[in-house]
C-alpha cells in the first residue's frame, strides 16, 4: 500500500526544474500517476517560485492528486496521511488556486470533516470557480438541513411552545434545559420570558451552536450553552426542573428522542419537574398509492431483459418516507388506530420502549374499508406539549402543523384486500424508530432483489425506459466497446444481446446482484458485460482500448446538470461518439411561497429573535430534489441547446407574461438521445429525474408583463448555474 502514493519532501535535489517537468509527463502517458505526482512536486520544489508554473500544469497536477484521493476505495491511516500531505505540498504553493482549494474541500467533505470542507469551499467559491460554488451548497445543506427553515417558518408551532413554555415558568418551573437547542429559538423563549429564568441550552451540531451563542451575545441573559451530546453528559451543568426539547420528526422518533428525553431523565431533572412536551400519541391507517409504493419497489415489466416477474425493492431503506399526503393520489383503505401514546415524564415507559424485543406496545387491527392494494401505512401524531396546547400532523385536519409531514412506512409487499377485512400490526421500537410487522399476511416472493432507490426510480420511469429501448433500437447487430455510466445499464444490456462489449461504471455494490441477475438471465458472455466500480474507473480503463461509443449520464436524478470529469488521459481515451447527442435546457422565472419556506427565514414567523439574519446564510442559491412544485409562471420557457460540452455560457431573452416578484428559475432539460428528433426525452414530468430551480430568493426579480429579462447559463466541469439579468 505505501508504494500507491508520493512520499513528499524527502530528498532535495537541486536540479534544473524542466527535468523534473518532462519526468513527470512520462510518467503520467505510461499511467504512472504517483510517479507523476512525485516529480511534479520535486517540480514545484526547484522552481525559483511556485508562480512561474505555468496554470495548465498546476490543473494536471491538481487533478492528478483529486483522481489518487478518490480512487483510493479504502485508504490506511498511513495512505490517508500521505494523500494530506499532497494536498497541504500544493496548497503551501498555490493558496490562491481555486480548483485546488475545492479539491481539498472535496476531499474533506469526503471524511465527513464538514466545517473544515465548508472554508476551503467557500474560499474557493469567493474566487469565481463554479464547481466550488457547487459544492458549498452540499456542505452547508449537510451543516443545516433545509428542514430547519421550515420549524422556524411555522409560526404556529413556534407561538404553540412559546404559550406552553411561558405557562410552565409562569407555575414556577424556572430552570430550563434546552435539549437540542438548534439554533436558539426555545432557549429565547423561556430566558427572554422572565428574568429569574435560569436556560442551559444543549447543542452538538457546532454550526447551530455557534448560531446560538452569537444571539445570546447580543442578549444578557441568564444562558449556559453546552457544545456536545446530551447523552454524553452525567453530571448535570446546573439545575433542571423544566425541559423542552423539539427533536421530532414526522415518525416522532427518527431524531433518537426516546434515549435522549430517557437520559435527561435519568440525569438532569429535580423530583418535581415538568417536561414540554408531556406526549406523543401516534396513529396509524393504511392506504393505496401506485406513485408512492413506486418509490420503494419496481412495479413495471420490462420484457427486453426478462423482468416480466421480478421483485425489485429498496435496500435498507429508512423506517419511513416523509411526505405530505394530502398533495398525493392517495386512497385510504382502512380506518385509523391510535396505537401508542409516549409520555415523556414517564422514565419508566421510556425504558421500555427502548428495551430491545419488548411487547410493551399491543397489537392492533386496521379494518378496510374498501377493496383495494394496501401499499403502505400512514402515522401520523398529536404532540401534547401541556394540559392545554395539542399539535397535530393529522393530514385530516386542515389547521395541522405544516412543517411536519406524515411518516409513510412501506409494505415489503403489497397487500390485496377487501371491505371488512382486517390487517393485524404489531407496532415495535427497533433501535429507536417505529417499525411495524404485519401478522395475518404471509409474503409468497421466492426471491426480493434488493436495489438501489435510483435503480427503482429509473426502471419505474416508463417513458424513460422506452427512450433508451429506442435508442437501442437505432444500431444493428454490432462489434462495439461501449461504456454505460447510467445507473441502470439499460442500454448497455440491449447493447450487449447484439454482441457489443459493455463496461457499466456503477456507484452501488448493491446493484450487482440483479446486474449478474439480467446477464445470466438474457445468456450474455460475462466476458463481455464487465462493471467497474466508479471509484476504480480512471485506473481500469487505463488499460482498455478505446471505447467506440460512451452513453453518459448528463442530468442527476436530483434534476442537476451531472457531466463527469476525469483526468486529461481519461478524457483522451473517451474522445469518442457519445450519448445523449443532444441535450437541451429549458428555464422559467416562477415565484413560489415554498422555496421561500424552505430556503429564507423569516423573522416575524421565528418570533422576531433576529435568527434570520444568521441561519439565512446556510441557505444557498439553489433548490434542487423538486418532485413537484407550486409555483407561478412569469415568464415564458425559454430553451438552450446545451449539447456542445465544451461550450461555457448561453445568453437567451425571456418574455415576461405576467407581472410580479419571481424568486426561482425552474429548470427541466429534454435528452434527445441518438439522432432521431422524435426520441426525446422530458424530465418535467419524469418520476426519475426530480426538478431543480436557481433561487432568487435575496434579490428576487420584479417583473411587468411585457418586458423581456435575459437569463444565463455559466457551465464549467460538470456544473452549471442559471441567473438572470
Amino acid at each position: 500500500m505505501d508504494e500507491r502514493v508520493p512520499r513528499i519532501g524527502e530528498i532535495r535535489i537541486m536540479v534544473r526544474p524542466e527535468y523534473y517537468l518532462s519526468k513527470a509527463r512520462q510518467e503520467l502517458a505510461n499511467g504512472n500517476k504517483i510517479g507523476a505526482i512525485q516529480h511534479y512536486n520535486s517540480y514545484v520544489e526547484n522552481l525559483r517560485t511556485p508562480h512561474d508554473m505555468p496554470l495548465v500544469e498546476q490543473i494536471t497536477l491538481t487533478k492528478l492528486v483529486m483522481s489518487l484521493s478518490n480512487n483510493v476505495i479504502e485508504p490506511s491511516p498511513e495512505v490517508e496521511n500521505e494523500i494530506l500531505k499532497c494536498y497541504l505540498t500544493m496548497l503551501n504553493s498555490f493558496p490562491a488556486n481555486a480548483i485546488l482549494l475545492n479539491a481539498f474541500g472535496v476531499y474533506f467533505f469526503a471524511q465527513g470533516e464538514y466545517t473544515v470542507a465548508r472554508h476551503y469551499l467557500q474560499k474557493a467559491a469567493s474566487l469565481g470557480y463554479l464547481p466550488a460554488e457547487k459544492n458549498y451548497l452540499h456542505v452547508i445543506w449537510h451543516l443545516i438541513p433545509r428542514w430547519h427553515f421550515r420549524m422556524l417558518n411555522d409560526r404556529k408551532r413556534n407561538e404553540f411552545f412559546r404559550d406552553a413554555i411561558h405557562r410552565a415558568i409562569d407555575a414556577g418551573f424556572k430552570d430550563v434545559y434546552d435539549i437540542g437547542c438548534g439554533c436558539g429559538i426555545l432557549t429565547l423563549i423561556a430566558a427572554t420570558y422572565r428574568k429569574d429564568v435560569r436556560v442551559t441550552s444543549i447543542e452538538e451540531n457546532k454550526i447551530l451552536y455557534d448560531l446560538t451563542d452569537t444571539l445570546v451575545k447580543k442578549r444578557n441573559f441568564n444562558i449556559r450553552l453546552v457544545n456536545g451530546n446530551s447523552n454524553t453528559i452525567t453530571t448535570r451543568p446546573a439545575p433542571c426542573n423544566l425541559i423542552v426539547t423539539e427533536i421530532f420528526d414526522a415518525g416522532v422518533f427518527g431524531e433518537d428522542c426516546l434515549k435522549t428525553i430517557h437520559h435527561a431523565l435519568e440525569y438532569f431533572v429535580d423530583k418535581k419537574f415538568r417536561i414540554i412536551p408531556a406526549s406523543a400519541k401516534l396513529y396509524v391507517t393504511a392506504f393505496e398509492s401506485r406513485e408512492l409504493t413506486r418509490k420503494f419497489r419496481y412495479t413495471e415489466s420490462l420484457k427486453e431483459l426478462k423482468l416480466e416477474n421480478i421483485c425489485l425493492v429498496e435496500v435498507d431503506p429508512e423506517p419511513y418516507d416523509a411526505e405530505y399526503l394530502t398533495k398525493k393520489p392517495v386512497k385510504f383503505l382502512s380506518d385509523t388506530k391510535a396505537f401508542l401514546e409516549v409520555k415523556f415524564y414517564n422514565k419508566a415507559q421510556l425504558n421500555d420502549l427502548l428495551t430491545p424485543d419488548s411487547d410493551c406496545i399491543g397489537e392492533i387491527e386496521l379494518v378496510c374499508s374498501e377493496k383495494g392494494t394496501i401499499h403502505a401505512l400512514a402515522v401520523w401524531f398529536d404532540l401534547r406539549l401541556d394540559a392545554e396546547i395539542t399539535i397535530t400532523t393529522n393530514p385530516f385536519i386542515p389547521s395541522n402543523t405544516k412543517c411536519w409531514e406524515q411518516a409513510i412506512v412501506h409494505l415489503d409487499h403489497p397487500i390485496e384486500v377487501a371491505a371488512g377485512d382486517t390487517l393485524r400490526l404489531k407496532p415495535r421500537i427497533v433501535e429507536g424508530q417505529i417499525h411495524f410487522d404485519v401478522l395475518n399476511h404471509e409474503n409468497t416472493c421466492e426471491k426480493c432483489f434488493e436495489v438501489s432507490r435510483e435503480v427503482i426510480s429509473f426502471l419505474n420511469d416508463t417513458k424513460l425506459v422506452q427512450s433508451v429501448i429506442k435508442a437501442a433500437d437505432s444500431y444493428e447487430h454490432c462489434d462495439l466497446r461501449i461504456i454505460d455510466f447510467n445507473v441502470f445499464p439499460l442500454f448497455g444490456f440491449l447493447m450487449a444481446k447484439k454482441g457489443a462489449t459493455v463496461y457499466h461504471v456503477y456507484n452501488d455494490e448493491s446493484d450487482l446482484t440483479l446486474f449478474n441477475h439480467i446477464v445470466n438471465l438474457n445468456e450474455l458472455p460475462v466476458q463481455r458485460f464487465i462493471f467497474i466500480y466508479y471509484r476504480a474507473v480512471e485506473d481500469y480503463l487505463v488499460f482498455l482500448e478505446p471505447p467506440h461509443l460512451v452513453f453518459y449520464e448528463l442530468v442527476k436524478p436530483d434534476g442537476s446538470w451531472s457531466r463527469p470529469e476525469y483526468s486529461l488521459e481519461m478524457e483522451a481515451k473517451l474522445t469518442c461518439a457519445y450519448l445523449p447527442q443532444k441535450v437541451f435546457l429549458h428555464a422559467q422565472l416562477i415565484s413560489s411561497d415554498y422555496l421561500t419556506l424552505c430556503n429564507k427565514v423569516d423573522d416575524k414567523k421565528a418570533l422576531n429573535f433576529k435568527i434570520a439574519d444568521l441561519i439565512n446564510a446556510y441557505s444557498g442559491n439553489e433548490h434542487p430534489n423538486l418532485e413537484t412544485l407550486e409555483h407561478k409562471k412569469h415568464s415564458s420557457v425559454v430553451t438552450f441547446d446545451i449539447s456542445d460540452l465544451y461550450r461555457y455560457d448561453f445568453h437567451m431573452e425571456a418574455d415576461i407574461i405576467k407581472s410580479g416578484s419571481c424568486n426561482g428559475i425552474l429548470y427541466w432539460f429534454d435528452i434527445q438521445f441518438t439522432a432521431d428528433p422524435s426520441n426525446v426525452f422530458n424530465t418535467l414530468t419524469s418520476t426519475h429525474y426530480d426538478r431543480s430551480c436557481t433561487l432568487l430568493i435575496d434579490k428576487p426579480k420584479v417583473v411587468k408583463a411585457g418586458e423581456k429579462v435575459m437569463i444565463h447559463i455559466m457551465r464549467l466541469e460538470g456544473f452549471l448555474k442559471l441567473y438572470c439579468d
